[in-house]
Protein backbone atom coordinates (compact mmCIF):
# COMPACT_ATOMS: atom_id res chain seq x y z
CA UNK A 1 0.00 0.00 0.00
CA UNK A 2 1.53 3.28 -1.05
CA UNK A 3 0.70 5.21 2.10
CA UNK A 4 3.66 7.53 2.47
CA UNK A 5 1.32 10.33 3.42
CA UNK A 6 -1.39 8.36 5.21
CA UNK A 7 -3.36 9.60 8.16
CA UNK A 8 -5.80 7.42 10.01
CA UNK A 9 -8.71 8.22 12.24
CA UNK A 10 -10.46 5.41 14.03
CA UNK A 11 -13.84 5.36 15.64
CA UNK A 12 -15.70 2.50 17.30
CA UNK A 13 -19.40 3.00 17.89
CA UNK A 14 -20.44 3.93 21.42
CA UNK A 15 -19.64 6.49 24.08
CA UNK A 16 -15.97 6.21 24.97
CA UNK A 17 -13.69 8.82 23.45
CA UNK A 18 -9.89 8.76 23.42
CA UNK A 19 -7.25 10.46 21.26
CA UNK A 20 -4.68 9.20 18.84
CA UNK A 21 -2.59 10.61 16.13
CA UNK A 22 -2.47 9.08 12.70
CA UNK A 23 -0.07 7.56 10.29
CA UNK A 24 2.59 9.46 8.44
CA UNK A 25 2.86 13.06 9.51
CA UNK A 26 -0.42 14.21 10.96
CA UNK A 27 -2.95 13.96 13.72
CA UNK A 28 -6.33 12.27 14.06
CA UNK A 29 -8.77 11.10 16.69
CA UNK A 30 -9.93 7.68 17.85
CA UNK A 31 -12.98 6.60 19.78
CA UNK A 32 -13.69 3.24 21.36
CA UNK A 33 -16.89 1.27 21.83
CA UNK A 34 -18.47 -2.12 21.85
CA UNK A 35 -19.46 -2.88 18.28
CA UNK A 36 -17.78 -0.98 15.44
CA UNK A 37 -14.49 0.41 14.23
CA UNK A 38 -14.41 3.21 11.68
CA UNK A 39 -11.24 4.20 9.85
CA UNK A 40 -10.62 7.33 7.79
CA UNK A 41 -7.40 7.34 5.79
CA UNK A 42 -5.65 9.81 3.52
CA UNK A 43 -3.28 8.38 0.95
CA UNK A 44 -0.42 10.22 -0.66
CA UNK A 45 -2.77 11.06 -3.53
CA UNK A 46 -4.44 13.32 -0.97
CA UNK A 47 -7.86 11.64 -1.10
CA UNK A 48 -9.89 10.51 1.93
CA UNK A 49 -11.33 7.01 2.32
CA UNK A 50 -13.62 5.48 4.92
CA UNK A 51 -13.41 1.90 6.14
CA UNK A 52 -15.50 0.29 8.84
CA UNK A 53 -15.78 -3.06 10.58
CA UNK A 54 -18.99 -4.44 12.06
CA UNK A 55 -17.85 -7.88 13.17
CA UNK A 56 -17.69 -9.65 9.80
CA UNK A 57 -15.46 -7.89 7.27
CA UNK A 58 -13.87 -4.55 6.53
CA UNK A 59 -15.64 -2.39 3.96
CA UNK A 60 -14.27 0.60 2.04
CA UNK A 61 -15.82 3.65 0.43
CA UNK A 62 -14.46 6.96 -0.89
CA UNK A 63 -15.18 10.15 1.02
CA UNK A 64 -13.61 12.29 -1.70
CA UNK A 65 -12.30 15.72 -0.97
CA UNK A 66 -8.63 16.73 -1.08
CA UNK A 67 -7.67 18.13 2.32
CA UNK A 68 -4.32 19.62 3.18
CA UNK A 69 -4.18 17.91 6.58
CA UNK A 70 -4.91 14.58 8.14
CA UNK A 71 -8.44 13.96 9.41
CA UNK A 72 -9.79 14.15 12.95
CA UNK A 73 -12.92 12.17 13.72
CA UNK A 74 -15.57 12.08 16.46
CA UNK A 75 -18.26 9.40 16.70
CA UNK A 76 -21.39 10.23 18.69
CA UNK A 77 -23.55 7.90 20.75
CA UNK A 78 -26.12 7.98 17.94
CA UNK A 79 -23.58 6.67 15.42
CA UNK A 80 -22.93 9.98 13.68
CA UNK A 81 -19.38 10.35 12.41
CA UNK A 82 -17.99 13.90 12.23
CA UNK A 83 -14.85 14.35 10.11
CA UNK A 84 -12.74 17.52 10.29
CA UNK A 85 -9.86 18.49 7.98
CA UNK A 86 -7.98 21.54 6.78
CA UNK A 87 -9.00 22.43 3.24
CA UNK A 88 -7.02 23.80 0.33
CA UNK A 89 -8.00 27.30 1.48
CA UNK A 90 -6.54 26.55 4.96
CA UNK A 91 -10.03 26.76 6.48
CA UNK A 92 -11.62 24.10 8.69
CA UNK A 93 -13.94 21.79 6.76
CA UNK A 94 -16.54 19.43 8.23
CA UNK A 95 -18.34 16.40 6.84
CA UNK A 96 -20.92 14.18 8.55
CA UNK A 97 -21.63 10.47 8.09
CA UNK A 98 -24.82 8.95 9.47
CA UNK A 99 -25.26 5.95 7.21
CA UNK A 100 -24.49 8.18 4.22
CA UNK A 101 -22.15 11.09 3.67
CA UNK A 102 -23.37 14.66 3.63
CA UNK A 103 -21.70 17.51 1.77
CA UNK A 104 -18.54 19.23 2.94
CA UNK A 105 -19.17 22.37 4.98
CA UNK A 106 -16.73 25.27 5.37
CA UNK A 107 -16.37 26.19 9.06
CA UNK A 108 -13.95 29.03 8.39
CA UNK A 109 -10.82 29.96 10.29
CA UNK A 110 -7.22 29.92 9.07
CA UNK A 111 -5.41 26.76 10.15
CA UNK A 112 -1.66 26.25 10.35
CA UNK A 113 -2.00 22.46 10.60
CA UNK A 114 -4.29 19.53 11.30
CA UNK A 115 -7.34 19.85 13.59
CA UNK A 116 -7.97 17.76 16.73
CA UNK A 117 -11.61 17.09 17.63
CA UNK A 118 -13.19 15.72 20.81
CA UNK A 119 -16.68 15.46 22.31
CA UNK A 120 -17.05 16.14 26.04
CA UNK A 121 -20.84 15.78 26.24
CA UNK A 122 -23.67 14.68 23.94
CA UNK A 123 -24.12 17.14 21.10
CA UNK A 124 -20.99 19.16 21.88
CA UNK A 125 -17.72 19.02 19.93
CA UNK A 126 -14.56 21.06 20.36
CA UNK A 127 -12.13 21.21 17.44
CA UNK A 128 -8.72 22.52 18.48
CA UNK A 129 -6.44 24.02 15.84
CA UNK A 130 -3.27 26.04 15.56
CA UNK A 131 -4.23 29.33 13.97
CA UNK A 132 -2.23 31.35 11.48
CA UNK A 133 -1.19 33.53 14.44
CA UNK A 134 0.42 30.53 16.16
CA UNK A 135 -2.20 30.53 18.93
CA UNK A 136 -4.59 27.76 19.96
CA UNK A 137 -8.15 28.17 18.68
CA UNK A 138 -11.31 26.20 19.47
CA UNK A 139 -14.16 25.73 17.03
CA UNK A 140 -16.99 24.86 19.42
CA UNK A 141 -20.12 23.06 18.16
CA UNK A 142 -23.28 22.59 20.23
CA UNK A 143 -27.06 22.78 19.83
CA UNK A 144 -26.90 26.56 19.47
CA UNK A 145 -24.48 26.44 16.54
CA UNK A 146 -20.75 26.96 16.00
CA UNK A 147 -18.38 29.67 17.19
CA UNK A 148 -14.65 30.31 17.26
CA UNK A 149 -12.79 30.95 20.54
CA UNK A 150 -9.17 32.08 20.81
CA UNK A 151 -7.34 30.33 23.66
CA UNK A 152 -4.03 32.12 23.17
CA UNK A 153 -0.67 30.45 23.69
CA UNK A 154 2.19 29.93 21.24
CA UNK A 155 2.23 26.55 19.50
CA UNK A 156 5.03 24.72 17.73
CA UNK A 157 2.79 22.07 16.17
CA UNK A 158 -0.72 20.64 15.91
CA UNK A 159 -2.67 20.00 19.13
CA UNK A 160 -4.08 16.71 20.40
CA UNK A 161 -7.44 16.50 22.16
CA UNK A 162 -9.06 14.44 24.93
CA UNK A 163 -11.88 14.93 27.41
CA UNK A 164 -11.14 14.59 31.13
CA UNK A 165 -14.70 15.05 32.43
CA UNK A 166 -18.21 15.80 31.28
CA UNK A 167 -18.21 19.26 29.74
CA UNK A 168 -14.41 19.57 29.77
CA UNK A 169 -12.31 19.35 26.62
CA UNK A 170 -8.53 19.23 26.93
CA UNK A 171 -5.86 20.16 24.39
CA UNK A 172 -2.19 19.25 24.71
CA UNK A 173 0.34 21.12 22.62
CA UNK A 174 4.06 21.55 22.13
CA UNK A 175 4.94 25.13 22.93
CA UNK A 176 7.61 27.18 21.23
CA UNK A 177 9.79 26.34 24.27
CA UNK A 178 9.55 22.62 23.26
CA UNK A 179 7.69 21.70 26.45
CA UNK A 180 4.17 20.30 26.85
CA UNK A 181 1.31 22.67 27.67
CA UNK A 182 -2.28 21.80 28.62
CA UNK A 183 -5.35 23.92 27.87
CA UNK A 184 -8.85 23.14 29.16
CA UNK A 185 -12.17 24.41 27.86
CA UNK A 186 -14.90 24.04 30.46
CA UNK A 187 -18.67 24.38 30.38
CA UNK A 188 -21.47 24.00 27.90
CA UNK A 189 -20.72 27.43 26.46
CA UNK A 190 -16.93 26.84 26.38
CA UNK A 191 -16.40 30.24 27.99
CA UNK A 192 -14.00 29.16 30.75
CA UNK A 193 -10.43 28.32 29.79
CA UNK A 194 -7.35 27.30 31.76
CA UNK A 195 -3.68 26.87 30.82
CA UNK A 196 -1.03 24.93 32.73
CA UNK A 197 2.54 23.86 32.07
CA UNK A 198 3.10 20.09 31.91
CA UNK A 199 6.84 20.39 31.34
CA UNK A 200 9.23 17.94 29.73
CA UNK A 201 11.55 18.43 26.78
CA UNK A 202 10.15 16.96 23.57
CA UNK A 203 11.07 16.50 19.93
CA UNK A 204 7.54 16.30 18.46
CA UNK A 205 3.92 16.81 19.44
CA UNK A 206 2.70 14.90 22.52
CA UNK A 207 0.11 12.15 22.65
CA UNK A 208 -2.49 12.04 25.42
CA UNK A 209 -5.22 9.82 26.84
CA UNK A 210 -7.88 10.09 29.52
CA UNK A 211 -9.14 7.25 31.73
CA UNK A 212 -12.70 8.53 31.57
CA UNK A 213 -14.87 8.59 28.48
CA UNK A 214 -15.53 12.31 28.77
CA UNK A 215 -19.25 11.58 28.93
CA UNK A 216 -19.18 10.13 32.42
CA UNK A 217 -19.30 12.34 35.51
CA UNK A 218 -16.05 11.42 37.26
CA UNK A 219 -12.81 13.27 36.73
CA UNK A 220 -10.09 11.28 35.03
CA UNK A 221 -6.42 10.59 35.20
CA UNK A 222 -4.70 12.35 32.34
CA UNK A 223 -1.72 10.62 30.74
CA UNK A 224 0.75 12.19 28.34
CA UNK A 225 3.36 10.22 26.40
CA UNK A 226 6.18 11.92 24.53
CA UNK A 227 9.42 11.17 22.76
CA UNK A 228 12.12 12.88 24.79
CA UNK A 229 15.23 14.53 23.46
CA UNK A 230 17.01 11.23 24.26
CA UNK A 231 14.58 9.46 21.85
CA UNK A 232 13.23 7.43 24.79
CA UNK A 233 9.59 7.21 25.91
CA UNK A 234 8.53 9.52 28.73
CA UNK A 235 5.24 9.53 30.63
CA UNK A 236 3.53 12.31 32.58
CA UNK A 237 0.35 11.74 34.59
CA UNK A 238 -2.00 13.81 36.69
CA UNK A 239 -5.10 13.13 38.77
CA UNK A 240 -7.33 16.03 39.76
CA UNK A 241 -5.48 18.97 41.28
CA UNK A 242 -2.27 17.01 41.85
CA UNK A 243 0.86 18.22 40.02
CA UNK A 244 2.14 16.53 36.90
CA UNK A 245 4.54 13.65 37.62
CA UNK A 246 7.11 12.59 34.99
CA UNK A 247 8.83 9.21 34.64
CA UNK A 248 11.29 7.82 32.06
CA UNK A 249 10.18 4.55 30.47
CA UNK A 250 13.21 3.80 28.32
CA UNK A 251 13.09 2.31 24.85
CA UNK A 252 14.30 3.90 21.65
CA UNK A 253 11.65 5.40 19.41
CA UNK A 254 11.70 6.08 15.69
CA UNK A 255 8.65 8.38 15.91
CA UNK A 256 6.43 9.95 18.52
CA UNK A 257 4.24 7.57 20.58
CA UNK A 258 0.48 7.08 20.58
CA UNK A 259 -1.52 6.94 23.80
CA UNK A 260 -4.53 4.88 24.85
CA UNK A 261 -6.23 3.58 27.99
CA UNK A 262 -6.50 -0.23 28.01
CA UNK A 263 -8.54 -2.49 30.26
CA UNK A 264 -12.23 -2.42 31.18
CA UNK A 265 -12.57 -2.25 34.98
CA UNK A 266 -9.34 -0.38 35.78
CA UNK A 267 -8.09 1.48 32.70
CA UNK A 268 -4.32 1.72 32.56
CA UNK A 269 -2.18 4.06 30.49
CA UNK A 270 -0.79 2.42 27.38
CA UNK A 271 1.56 3.65 24.68
CA UNK A 272 2.26 2.08 21.30
CA UNK A 273 5.41 3.08 19.50
CA UNK A 274 7.47 2.28 16.45
CA UNK A 275 10.83 1.16 17.79
CA UNK A 276 14.24 1.78 16.29
CA UNK A 277 14.03 -1.83 15.03
CA UNK A 278 10.76 -0.94 13.19
CA UNK A 279 8.80 -3.35 15.40
CA UNK A 280 5.54 -2.37 17.06
CA UNK A 281 6.16 -2.02 20.81
CA UNK A 282 3.60 -1.60 23.60
CA UNK A 283 4.21 -0.13 27.03
CA UNK A 284 1.52 -0.78 29.64
CA UNK A 285 3.50 -1.01 32.84
CA UNK A 286 6.18 -3.02 31.05
CA UNK A 287 7.46 -3.38 27.49
CA UNK A 288 6.13 -5.94 25.00
CA UNK A 289 7.48 -6.53 21.49
CA UNK A 290 4.44 -7.03 19.22
CA UNK A 291 6.52 -7.68 16.13
CA UNK A 292 5.59 -6.51 12.66
CA UNK A 293 7.63 -4.28 10.38
CA UNK A 294 6.48 -0.67 10.56
CA UNK A 295 7.24 1.95 7.95
CA UNK A 296 5.80 4.72 10.12
CA UNK A 297 4.27 5.14 13.55
CA UNK A 298 1.03 3.37 14.50
CA UNK A 299 -2.46 4.69 15.16
CA UNK A 300 -4.36 3.19 18.08
CA UNK A 301 -7.83 2.82 19.58
CA UNK A 302 -9.41 0.63 22.24
CA UNK A 303 -12.33 -1.72 21.64
CA UNK A 304 -13.82 -3.49 24.68
CA UNK A 305 -10.72 -2.58 26.64
CA UNK A 306 -8.30 -4.07 24.09
CA UNK A 307 -5.82 -1.89 22.25
CA UNK A 308 -5.98 -2.01 18.45
CA UNK A 309 -3.17 -0.70 16.25
CA UNK A 310 -3.32 0.20 12.57
CA UNK A 311 0.09 0.43 10.98
CA UNK A 312 1.71 0.81 7.61
CA UNK A 313 4.05 -2.11 7.02
CA UNK A 314 7.33 -1.95 5.17
CA UNK A 315 5.43 -3.71 2.35
CA UNK A 316 3.29 -0.53 2.21
CA UNK A 317 0.18 -2.50 3.19
CA UNK A 318 -2.23 -1.42 5.92
CA UNK A 319 -2.05 -3.86 8.86
CA UNK A 320 -4.24 -4.31 11.94
CA UNK A 321 -2.83 -5.65 15.23
CA UNK A 322 -4.72 -6.59 18.39
CA UNK A 323 -3.78 -8.92 21.27
CA UNK A 324 -0.76 -10.16 19.34
CA UNK A 325 -2.79 -10.99 16.22
CA UNK A 326 -2.05 -9.43 12.83
CA UNK A 327 -4.24 -9.09 9.75
CA UNK A 328 -3.70 -7.40 6.41
CA UNK A 329 -6.56 -5.01 5.68
CA UNK A 330 -5.60 -4.62 2.04
CA UNK A 331 -6.56 -1.39 0.38
CA UNK A 332 -3.67 -0.63 -1.97
CA UNK A 333 -3.28 2.64 -3.78
CA UNK A 334 -2.56 1.80 -7.44
CA UNK A 335 -0.17 4.03 -9.31
CA UNK A 336 0.52 4.80 -12.98
CA UNK A 337 0.84 3.55 -15.59
CA UNK A 338 -1.98 1.02 -15.07
CA UNK A 339 -5.07 1.56 -12.95
CA UNK A 340 -6.61 -1.30 -11.04
CA UNK A 341 -9.29 -3.19 -13.00
CA UNK A 342 -11.54 -3.32 -9.95
CA UNK A 343 -10.99 0.29 -9.00
CA UNK A 344 -14.30 2.00 -8.14
CA UNK A 345 -12.91 5.46 -8.89
CA UNK A 346 -10.18 5.55 -11.45
CA UNK A 347 -9.04 5.09 -15.00
CA UNK A 348 -7.64 1.96 -16.61
CA UNK A 349 -4.51 3.26 -18.34
CA UNK A 350 -3.78 0.01 -20.12
CA UNK A 351 -7.16 -0.34 -21.78
CA UNK A 352 -7.98 3.34 -21.99
CA UNK A 353 -11.43 2.66 -20.55
CA UNK A 354 -13.33 4.64 -17.97
CA UNK A 355 -14.36 2.13 -15.32
CA UNK A 356 -16.51 4.34 -13.12
CA UNK A 357 -19.21 6.85 -14.02
CA UNK A 358 -18.45 9.90 -11.86
CA UNK A 359 -21.10 12.06 -10.21
CA UNK A 360 -22.61 14.94 -12.11
CA UNK A 361 -21.50 17.71 -9.76
CA UNK A 362 -18.47 18.81 -11.79
CA UNK A 363 -17.60 22.43 -11.34
CA UNK A 364 -14.61 23.02 -13.59
CA UNK A 365 -11.97 21.36 -15.70
CA UNK A 366 -8.83 20.92 -13.68
CA UNK A 367 -5.41 21.94 -15.08
CA UNK A 368 -3.53 19.15 -16.76
CA UNK A 369 -0.61 17.35 -15.18
CA UNK A 370 1.61 14.57 -16.58
CA UNK A 371 0.15 11.82 -14.46
CA UNK A 372 -3.15 10.85 -16.07
CA UNK A 373 -3.43 9.28 -19.50
CA UNK A 374 -5.85 11.19 -21.68
CA UNK A 375 -7.58 8.65 -23.88
CA UNK A 376 -11.13 8.97 -25.18
CA UNK A 377 -12.57 9.40 -21.70
CA UNK A 378 -9.81 11.57 -20.25
CA UNK A 379 -11.81 14.69 -19.42
CA UNK A 380 -10.77 15.77 -15.93
CA UNK A 381 -12.91 17.89 -13.62
CA UNK A 382 -12.99 18.98 -10.01
CA UNK A 383 -16.21 18.33 -8.11
CA UNK A 384 -17.69 20.94 -5.85
CA UNK A 385 -16.73 18.89 -2.79
CA UNK A 386 -13.05 19.07 -3.72
CA UNK A 387 -12.73 15.65 -5.31
CA UNK A 388 -11.51 15.03 -8.85
CA UNK A 389 -12.92 12.94 -11.63
CA UNK A 390 -13.29 12.66 -15.37
CA UNK A 391 -16.38 12.09 -17.48
CA UNK A 392 -16.73 9.79 -20.41
CA UNK A 393 -17.05 10.84 -24.03
CA UNK A 394 -14.96 14.00 -23.74
CA UNK A 395 -11.94 13.62 -26.02
CA UNK A 396 -9.04 16.03 -26.10
CA UNK A 397 -9.62 17.68 -22.74
CA UNK A 398 -5.91 18.21 -22.17
CA UNK A 399 -3.79 19.33 -25.08
CA UNK A 400 -0.75 17.67 -23.52
CA UNK A 401 -2.51 14.32 -23.60
CA UNK A 402 -2.43 14.06 -19.84
CA UNK A 403 -4.65 15.09 -16.96
CA UNK A 404 -4.98 14.85 -13.20
CA UNK A 405 -4.76 11.35 -11.73
CA UNK A 406 -6.71 11.08 -8.42
CA UNK A 407 -7.31 8.73 -6.74
CA UNK A 408 -6.74 5.09 -7.59
CA UNK A 409 -7.76 2.48 -5.05
CA UNK A 410 -7.32 -1.25 -5.47
CA UNK A 411 -8.90 -3.32 -2.69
Amino acid sequence: MNLRRLATALAAGGLALSPITGFGFGASTATSSQTQIHVVVRGDDGALWHSWYEGTAWQWEPIYGLPTSDASVVLSATGQLDVFVRGKDNALWHKVWSGAWGAWGNVGGVLAGAPAAVSSSPGAIDVFVEGADGALWDSHFDSSGQRWISLGGRLAGAPVAVSSATGTSDAFVRGTDNTVWHASVIGATATTQRWEAVGGQILEEPSAASSTTGIETAAAELDVFVEGTDQALWHASKMGANPWAWEPLGGRLSARPWAAESGTTQPRPTALVAGADHHLWEWSGSWQDLGGRLAFRPAVATLKGAVHALVQGTDNALWHEWNGNWENLGGRLASPPCGAPNNPWGYNHCGGNLIYTPPADFCRVFPCSPSFWNATNGYVAECNDGSYSHSGGQPGACSSGFGEFRPLWAP
